[in-house]
């Protein structure tokens, strides 16, 4: 055959008969369930992202509050024991404090911020039908956070000045006055304030740690039931497509073509065929008794080698012969048998 010929043969010619539509049909739904899988799978890996740093972002919200609440009272140690003493190696605490309150009550408030925009992104992932009305809620959870988080600066800032005058008193020698001014309970009224709204805020940021972390656990259990269900439909989905590659439309490749060999037998005569792996007697056992059936298959056991498969007609099978255990089903409803 020219390379000409060869290439304006017709297709079934040159690489056998096409797939029924029905695989091509299975392998596009295959492909489609990948795209969706994949989509799905997409889309809870970034919630679950976006809430463990929600999770994250709680945490240090709350060490950040700690933070605060200790570093006013290593302030109020410092003043207290330069008051008693006079000693200014106490002082050296109430300086440090003072000059890194400011500093860290910035940072608070930054991250109080940056949680209303981390609480904004996760909303937008989600895309929940009542994401109006979660925006409405977050915008009103904000402001309460911004109003404690002033009211906490402003009870800070209190407690500072209190410590700043009295100190300055200490400094000028006038101890008594200063003395005086403790006892007034101004800073104890501001350190009041202090312990009160951290313990709020605190509360707060529990609160919704223990919230965000079962969001972070849903979606984490979700990720594992869409790539596990997904994983499971994409090989079902395969299974059906491989099975439906219409075993009707198999063809025999030319080479192979070449090493088959037709010849006359007779079942009812010959005592042995040659060694084959593959045997087909289809329709023909249906016509005989029972002794010529129990001789036949005798003669395809034996001239099947180890493994060897045997093709029987619709209606033929070597069940209630001696020979049954030689054989296992392989395609039962194609009825193709595998020699043990």
């Amino acid at each position: 055959m020219s390379p000409a010929h060869v290439k304006d043969a017709p297709r079934i010619e040159r690489f056998g008969p096409a797939l029924p539509p029905s695989t091509f049909t299975g392998f596009d739904v295959a492909v489609l369930a990948v795209l969706a899988i994949a989509l799905i799978s997409y889309r809870t890996l970034k919630t679950r992202a976006a809430t463990g740093q929600m999770v994250t972002h709680t945490i240090t919200i709350a060490a950040k509050l700690a933070e605060v609440l200790s570093t006013v009272k290593d302030a109020e140690t410092g003043q207290r024991g330069f008051l008693l003493t006079g000693a200014e190696s106490y002082f050296s605490p109430y300086t440090l404090a003072k000059k890194t309150l400011p500093e860290k009550l910035a940072e608070l408030r930054g991250l109080i911020a940056d949680s209303a925009v981390q609480q904004q992104r996760l909303e937008r992932l989600e895309r929940l039908e009542r994401l109006e009305r979660l925006e409405r809620l977050e915008r009103l959870e904000r402001l309460e956070r911004l109003e404690r988080l002033e009211r906490l600066e402003g009870a800070v800032t209190e407690k500072l000045a209190e410590l700043q005058e009295t100190v300055d008193l200490q400094l000028r020698g006038e101890g008594r006055q200063a003395i005086a001014v403790v006892k007034e309970d101004r800073g104890m009224a501001a350190m009041r304030t202090i312990r009160a709204t951290v313990e709020e805020m605190a509360l707060e940021e529990r609160s919704l740690l223990t919230s965000r972390y079962g969001e972070f656990q849903a979606s984490a259990n979700l990720s594992l039931a869409v790539t596990l269900s997904g994983s499971a439909l994409l090989f079902a989905l395969l299974g059906i497509a491989a099975n439906t590659a219409a075993y009707g439309g198999a063809v025999f490749d030319r080479s192979l073509k070449g090493h088959i060999v037709f010849s006359d037998h007779s079942l009812a005569t010959d005592s042995l065929f040659a060694e084959v792996q593959l045997l087909s007697c289809r329709n023909v056992l249906i016509y005989f008794n029972r002794g010529l059936r129990e001789r036949a298959l005798g003669l395809f056991e034996e001239s099947l080698c180890h493994k060897g498969f045997l093709g029987l007609g619709a209606r033929e099978s070597p069940r209630f012969s001696s020979h049954e255990a030689s054989f296992t089903p392989v395609v039962p409803e194609d009825r193709l048998y595998q020699k043990r």
